[in-house]
């Protein structure tokens, strides 16, 4: 009796510690500044209009990043949430805009290029791009209206 009140306390204490470290977690998400609601961006991904990605999605949105690397941070997440789908995120600093493109291994072998696509986006926001395959970055000049531009690219992959 006495092993099983013991056993029964280790695991309340595993289970209070686990709660903690999840709120611990929130909050320095939120100092950090990083997207709130992951599983509502995952949700705006659409489907991949070519014919060769085997059903994969893409999303491509702008959030509020406070750097470069929580952008980096949370295409990943991302990438990872949504599964097999290529994740563009963009965020807007004063006059710059920085983004983010990562893709799963599976989409590399259906021809896609991280660092292709990033550098196309870039070209149609006035600024540069690369990277390796899974993974690239860019940054270009603030343009009217972000959203839009990322959408209409988004139906060009």
């Amino acid at each position: 009796m006495a092993a099983r009140e013991k056993s029964l306390k280790d695991e309340e204490e595993k289970l209070r510690e686990k709660a903690l470290l999840r709120e611990r977690n929130a909050l320095r998400a939120k100092d950090r500044g990083d997207p709130a609601d992951l599983a509502a961006l995952v949700n705006a991904a659409v489907a991949l209009p070519s014919s060769k990605n085997g059903g994969a999605k893409i999303l491509a949105q702008t959030v509020d990043a406070g750097s470069i690397d929580i952008l980096r941070e949370t295409a990943d997440r991302l990438r990872d949430k949504l599964g097999n789908g290529i994740v563009i995120l963009a965020s807007t600093s004063e006059d710059k805009i920085s983004f983010v493109v990562t893709l799963p291994p599976a989409l590399k072998e259906a021809g896609f290029h991280a660092g292709k696509i990033a550098k196309s986006l870039a070209e149609k926001i006035g600024g540069s791009g690369g990277g390796r395959e899974l993974f690239a970055q860019g940054g270009g000049k603030r343009v009217p209206d972000l959203k839009e531009t990322l959408k209409t690219f988004a139906h060009t992959l």
